[in-house]
């Protein structure tokens, strides 16, 4: 063993990623920056083109409207501060999606639906529907209740709001009780009520709780999994679920 001095310890070199900027159709992001964009799913004609990657962007179109697609962007800004790269939040906000659960009350859900994923039997003039696990299915308006209790028994986490006028009496009852059972409910001017067309609106959401350590993992995780052949997205499970939305696994 060599009596002479140790050499001094080296720090790694880490080159660190300039942040992905995370913004909602159809604000534009900032020229030359890498960015994520989440067109709403009640964009009607804002609609900004065909989901994928265009130069330094990527576009992932929202399935869940209102406080369930500000949800998945609160999220993916989240993820960006801590060093994601684009291709990773889009798969994040795809996978993330799919474990939320979101019921929508309104006067006419109608405008939601159009060509988006969807159960066998939703058809027809429809009041309530519910997403779970990747596409709506029929609901009704007396479902409020039931929902919160399983989102609860879920350990996610629950949150309602109303927007346009009152609500049929029977739904502010249970909004009464949701309020009572320690729910957090918001009153929104306008909100989904108004980017449906409905004269009322009530929107209840159950979504993972995500630490930063949780978040973290997660990269790891979509850091290491495959890419797709046809989108360069990771690729979590059996499949690009952006590129066979209609499958699920």
């Amino acid at each position: 063993m060599s009596g002479g001095r140790p050499a001094p310890l080296r720090l790694a070199h880490v080159e660190q990623r300039p942040e992905v900027v995370v913004v909602v159709a159809p604000d534009e992001p900032p020229a030359g920056c890498e960015a994520l964009v989440v067109e709403p799913a009640l964009a009607g004609v804002a609609r900004i083109g065909t989901p994928g990657r265009a130069g330094s962007r990527i576009v992932v179109c929202a399935s869940l409207p209102g406080i369930g697609g500000r949800y998945l962007v609160q999220v993916a800004r989240s993820a960006a501060a801590g060093g994601w790269a684009a291709e990773e939040l889009a798969a994040l906000v795809v996978e993330l999606e799919r474990r939320c659960t979101y019921l929508l009350l309104a006067s006419t859900v109608a405008p939601l639906l159009g060509s988006r994923p969807r159960r066998a039997g939703v058809h027809g003039p429809r009041r309530a529907v519910a997403w779970d696990g990747g596409g709506w299915s029929g609901a009704h308006t007396r479902d409020l209740a039931a929902s919160a209790r399983t989102v609860s028994g879920r350990g996610y986490l629950c949150a309602a709001a109303a927007s346009g006028s009152a609500p049929p009496r029977t739904v502010a009852a249970s909004l009464a009780d949701l309020t009572a059972s320690g729910v957090s409910v918001g009153r929104i001017t306008h909100g989904v009520a108004a980017a449906l067309g409905a004269s009322w609106a009530v929107e209840l959401l159950g979504a993972p709780p995500l630490s930063a350590a949780q978040l973290q993992r997660l990269r790891e995780q979509f850091g290491a999994a495959p890419r797709c052949d046809w989108c360069g997205l990771p690729v979590v499970g059996r499949h690009c679920r952006r590129c066979s939305p209609g499958r699920h696994s």
